[in-house]
């Protein structure tokens, strides 16, 4: 592979034969792991042990298989072997598919996979930087956190993350680390947000999302930085309130609910799990997390960003005053 097609996400190097042009390329780097695109062809054969699936709206999306040293990650139009001590990735699709889906599915769905058996906690969340730390949005898929972030993003609040969010722990607080630049969003919700409709590029074949990756649009940054606050966005099938409403939510309930927002690569590894688990109690017990209810309508969104913005000014000042 050329020297010059080394590229960074979330701190993972990524050596690739075909341009990621979605992420930073560096140079100077020793890989963590080497990303192959093969010609298209037919799935990976084998007596693979399937262990897991990943459904949406009663579809398979995703299913987990492991056979000797490796996983077996099957998408509709691709399947991604990854080595299971590290460093290959070979993908294999179906003859047809664009390369702009294969990058989709790599860096949207396998590399957060992938991390999550590097890192302390991965969560599908999105996250802003404000002038005193992250913030993070977590919900289900369709939820707004993308249009949360993008609408924050309008008003000068750089982006973390988009979709995917890697948490560190320092010795007194939570680091979020930032991903990569854009989000992606339906015509609609760009549409919703944005004054001037930016520039957007494919994300994948089968969905009408856009990519929005114009740091002039969005802001983002790559710096790490402490974790404040975190957002559940889980009001679905709940009449919304006229107004935002911001709920202080147990630990307990957090707890449960950061768990089914965190990636896992491997959800047979029973160390692994109960690693997750001890870091998940961890987060809860130090970051305060929320429930953020309000229409889902465009229209709010300024009053959603007020809501928030204000919330943080009430938690600093609740910590001065004690």
């Amino acid at each position: 592979m050329a020297a010059d097609n080394l590229y960074q996400v979330c701190n993972l190097v990524i050596e690739s034969n075909i341009p990621l042009k979605e992420l930073r390329q560096i140079s100077g780097a020793n890989p963590d792991y080497r990303f192959q695109l093969l010609p298209a062809g037919e799935p990976f054969e084998g007596d693979y042990g399937w262990f897991n699936q990943w459904r949406f709206k009663d579809e398979v999306r995703l299913s987990f298989a492991i056979r000797d040293d490796n996983f077996l990650l099957r998408f509709p139009d691709a399947d991604f072997l990854v080595s299971r001590a590290g460093n290959q990735i070979n993908c294999q699709p179906l003859p047809g598919v664009p390369e702009a889906t294969l990058r989709h599915l790599l860096l949207d769905c396998v590399i957060p996979l992938i991390l999550s058996r590097r890192e302390p906690l991965v969560l599908h969340a999105s996250a802003i930087l404000t002038g005193h730390g992250a913030i993070a949005f977590i919900g289900t898929s369709g939820q707004g956190k993308s249009t949360l972030a993008a609408s924050h993003g309008q008003l000068g609040y750089p982006l973390i993350s988009d979709d995917y969010l890697v948490l560190r722990e320092t010795e007194d607080q939570w680091i979020a680390v930032p991903s990569y630049p854009g989000v992606r969003l339906l015509p609609g919700a760009s549409n919703g947000i944005f004054e001037i409709p930016p520039a957007t590029s494919e994300v994948a074949h089968y969905t009408s999302k856009r990519r929005i990756s114009d740091l002039d649009v969005l802001p983002f940054t790559e710096s790490p930085a402490t974790i404040r606050s975190i957002y559940l966005l889980d009001d679905e099938g709940i009449e919304p309130p006229p107004e935002p409403v911001v709920e202080l939510i147990s630990p307990r309930e957090a707890f449960m609910k950061l768990v089914s927002s965190s990636f896992n690569l491997d959800i047979t590894d029973k160390e692994l799990l109960r690693r997750q688990f001890a870091t998940l109690r961890r987060i809860v017990g130090a970051i305060p997390c929320f429930r953020l209810r309000y229409a889902r309508e465009f229209g709010t969104l300024p009053a959603v960003s007020n809501a928030i913005a204000n919330h943080q000014k009430g938690l600093r000042d609740d910590h001065r005053d004690h």
